[in-house]
């Protein structure tokens, strides 16, 4: 059986661009069918005081894992792009950070695994990408939808489009 799961990738660190298309080329590899891509959107930190920007897209696969096994691949595909384990509680600059914000209906509280995302719904840095790719989706537990979260979000940090794309990558694996 397949499930549609919607994710957001992000990095601040290194050549972002490439950690990107390496995050999307790794998903489309290891976890299932990377069929939408958002684009990419430039943000400031959330949460933290950082100088390096971010870039984040938010992307709808198709796959068949599970939400645990997809977070294991997740967890491996930041591993493998060289993001260290967290040294504290803290938010702080990454490499590659890949968040499962919605999987199917779903609703999980577990100590690994949250879903939807616990603060997906108050940053517009993942409400701007997450609308442009599926903005009638429902959200679970909040009865709404992303269109609707991203005009009642209160985040002050607006996104801005960065002028590169990653669809063209996505699209080029589409025809394989």
């Amino acid at each position: 059986m397949s499930y549609k799961a919607y994710l957001l990738i992000g990095t601040n660190l290194g050549n972002k661009f490439k950690n990107l298309e390496y995050a999307c080329n790794e998903l489309h590899t290891n976890a299932g069918y990377l069929f939408k891509v958002s684009s990419i959107y430039r943000s400031d930190a959330w949460g933290y005081a950082s100088d390096n920007y971010f870039l984040n897209a938010a992307v709808c696969l198709q796959t068949q894992l599970s939400p645990i096994k997809l977070l294991d691949v997740t967890k491996e595909i930041e591993k493998n792009c060289g993001r260290k384990e967290k040294t504290s509680a803290s938010y702080q600059d990454r490499i590659l950070d890949i968040d499962i914000l919605l999987y199917e209906d779903v609703i999980c509280n577990s100590a690994i695994l949250s879903i939807p995302h616990p603060r997906f719904h108050l940053r517009r840095f993942t409400l701007k990408p997450l609308a442009e790719i599926a903005p009638d989706v429902i959200a679970p537990t909040f009865d709404k939808n992303i269109s609707m979260l991203l005009k009642e979000c209160s985040d002050q940090i607006e996104p801005q489009v960065f002028p590169l794309k990653l669809t063209s990558s996505i699209n080029s694996r589409k025809s394989k």
